[in-house]
């Protein structure tokens, strides 16, 4: 028996030469290019990265402010009334300025912005006030079209971004609160 190689290595033997002529198979015969069936690309994605994340940057903002702004408004149940009228009442322009008259007076804030203390008359009287009624200041009169309180540490976009730009707006505080009221109207 010395003639005869064992089992295991004849075995061995054989799985060595199948997989030497399998792999000499594959490099003189290369798999065959296929075409697609389907395309995809992000190529115009790739054009524009820059505009792309500004824009996705821009509407995640807006959204994320939308409900910012949206959840610290404090809604205002009207009471069950007719509707009243308010004024002619005028206003001195203080743009800017960092609180309402002391001596009580109605403040333009800004454009179209009035505030005034809740202790003065004016203050009393706006709060007061609720949807259909209507009020003049510094010659315009324009109807009001909602009410709520809003917190005290809040910025002028906030309510103006709620309101719109265009609104007259009318601002007291709330009595023995955080907030302020808020009254608007066109």
């Amino acid at each position: 028996m010395r003639g005869k190689l064992p089992k295991i290595v004849v075995f061995l033997l054989i799985v060595l030469v199948c997989a030497t002529g399998a792999y000499g198979f594959m490099l003189s015969n290369p798999f065959p290019e296929i075409e697609p069936t389907a395309k995809a690309s992000i190529a115009p994605l790739l054009h524009a990265p820059d505009k792309l994340e500004e824009q996705l940057l821009n509407e995640a903002i807006n959204r994320w402010y939308d409900v910012y702004c949206h959840e610290r408004m404090i809604p205002i149940e009207p009471n069950d009334r007719p509707s009243e009228s308010f004024g002619p009442w005028s206003a001195l322009a203080e743009p800017g300025t960092t609180d309402a008259n002391d001596d009580g007076k109605l403040t333009e804030w800004a454009d179209h912005y009035y505030i005034a203390h809740d202790w003065s008359d004016f203050g009393k009287q706006i709060l007061t006030m609720q949807p259909d009624d209507v009020a003049s200041v510094n010659g315009r009169t324009f109807a009001v079209q909602g009410i709520f309180n809003y917190p005290k540490n809040s910025f002028y976009e906030e309510i103006t971004y709620l309101v719109g730009k265009d609104a007259t707006v009318f601002q007291t505080c709330y009595p023995n609160s955080d907030e302020n009221r808020i009254v608007y109207g066109w």
